[in-house]
């Protein structure tokens, strides 16, 4: 007999620690979307709100600016186009806003971007990409050297020296 109040008792608490939990009943599941633009900051610098303007694949914007909600690190990278992956607001006070799940720079200054980790092997620099490849940086600046374990993104072919670089913080 005790056994079966054991398992009741169990099944009881699975039971309230998942309910509430989800989406609501009736609401369609939360689907990610990709965007690009070029991200922006609009108003006061401590309250300013992070604006993505979406781009074309040949760099012109159109269309309106979609509010982002999302890591800090988003303001690091004003400016700069970016491959977002986020929700999509289901709703009406929000229409056009997306929660940001993860972003990627892909383009500084019109230069394509690689966004990672910076890793030093040795004293040769390495950008480790979210796919988990190391990419060697050619002549890496000396100020990089003080952002090893950061994320950053470096501008340009990595054989050279990078045409611009910073850091996602």
């Amino acid at each position: 007999m005790p056994r079966v109040v054991v398992a009741w008792l169990m099944t009881l608490m699975i039971g309230c620690a998942t309910a509430g939990h989800g989406t609501a009943p009736g609401a369609p599941p939360a689907q990610t979307d990709t965007f690009i633009g070029t991200v922006q900051l609009t108003g006061p610098d401590s309250s300013a709100s992070v604006t993505l303007l979406p781009t074309s694949a040949n760099g012109e914007t159109y269309g309106l600016p979609i509010q982002l909600a999302g890591p800090p690190a988003l303001r690091s990278v004003q400016g700069l186009l970016v491959r977002v992956v986020g929700t999509q607001a289901h709703d009406k006070r929000w229409p056009d806003r997306v929660t940001v799940v993860r972003f990627t720079v892909i383009a500084a200054k019109g230069q394509p971007v690689t966004d990672g980790t910076l890793a030093d092997d040795s004293g040769a620099l390495y950008i480790v990409t979210e796919d988990g490849r190391w990419h060697a940086l050619g002549r890496p600046p000396a100020a990089l050297h003080a952002h090893v374990g950061a994320r950053v993104w470096v501008a340009g072919p990595l054989d050279r020296e990078p045409i611009a670089f910073g850091i996602v913080e």
